[in-house]
């Protein structure tokens, strides 16, 4: 079988950076073209006290590298950090430059998604989305794909995953995050777990992308395609509640299948249904 795309993020992990550069349980993550090509979390702190990813630890700072290997890093404010366990590359605004999307959370306004790229020499904070309102309340960047039909990359997060499960889609124009989508009632993430990776893009027969996520209670897989007035196509009974990375794969007769590992340690494969427009 074929693995197509799964929790897609336009970028790769990479293994090589200097292990106490590196936040624990995080990743390095590379892309091959573009200014910046590595980036990673760092600078280990426990001064906001959530800690919603299961280690009582949170990132200070992202250090990025160029394509020469020249690196950078970027300093969380003061009453801040990097809510985050991986950073994610991309170039959502297609000028040739790549942006860095990561969890900011603040101790007063909780978190946002912020936007950082190189600008001048420097790694710096670009944008970011409103914040969830107050402290600990989390958000999970949640798959980046071309979802609302206009060939628009865009980045999809689920604010407060583990109570009102808002996902939202926002893509960036003019150097801004603008809101494209907004629906309630899913969630990408439990409680404690260091993995954030519980949803999948997939690309439709006739363009752009689907979003796979558990509904809020993770005990169901929703079918999500923004083109469309009422975005939940299909809603797939799991049998358990999801609790891990999800991958979708194409069997050799050309079926759509999606895999998620669920909290009691067993697998749920599921077909991804035709009508919902898998390609």
């Amino acid at each position: 079988m074929r693995n197509i795309l799964a929790g897609l993020f336009l970028s790769f992990v990479v293994l090589e950076a200097s292990a106490q550069d590196v936040l624990r349980d995080s990743v390095v993550v590379g892309t091959t073209t573009g200014d910046v090509r590595r980036a990673w979390l760092s600078g280990e702190t426990g001064r906001y006290r959530h800690f919603v990813l299961g280690g009582e630890y949170e990132a200070s700072s992202i250090i990025a590298e160029d394509a020469a290997g020249r690196r950078y890093r970027l300093e969380a404010p003061e009453d801040a950090v990097f809510e985050d366990r991986r950073v994610r590359i991309a170039d959502l605004d297609g000028d040739g430059r790549n942006e860095i999307a990561v969890v900011i959370s603040r101790s007063s306004t909780g978190s946002a998604l912020a936007v950082a790229g190189l600008r001048d020499g420097r790694l710096v904070i670009l944008t970011e989305t409103e914040p969830n309102g107050r402290a600990n309340r989390w958000l999970n960047p949640s798959g980046i794909g071309r979802f609302t039909g206009t060939g628009e990359r865009q980045i999809a997060i689920v604010r407060t995953p583990h109570l009102s499960g808002v996902l939202e889609i926002y893509g960036f124009d003019g150097g801004v995050l603008q809101r494209r989508a907004r629906i309630e009632g899913y969630s990408t993430h439990r409680l404690g777990s260091r993995h954030q990776g519980m949803f999948a893009v997939t690309p439709k027969r006739d363009g752009g992308d689907l979003l796979v996520v558990p509904v809020l209670n993770r005990r169901a897989l929703a079918v999500l395609d923004f083109s469309r007035e009422a975005p939940e196509v299909a809603r797939l009974p799991l049998g358990g509640a999801a609790d891990g990375p999800m991958k979708v794969e194409r069997e050799p007769g050309g079926r759509a299948m999606i895999e998620v590992r669920l909290e009691d340690g067993r697998r749920a494969r599921l077909a991804l249904p035709e009508t919902a427009g898998a390609k």
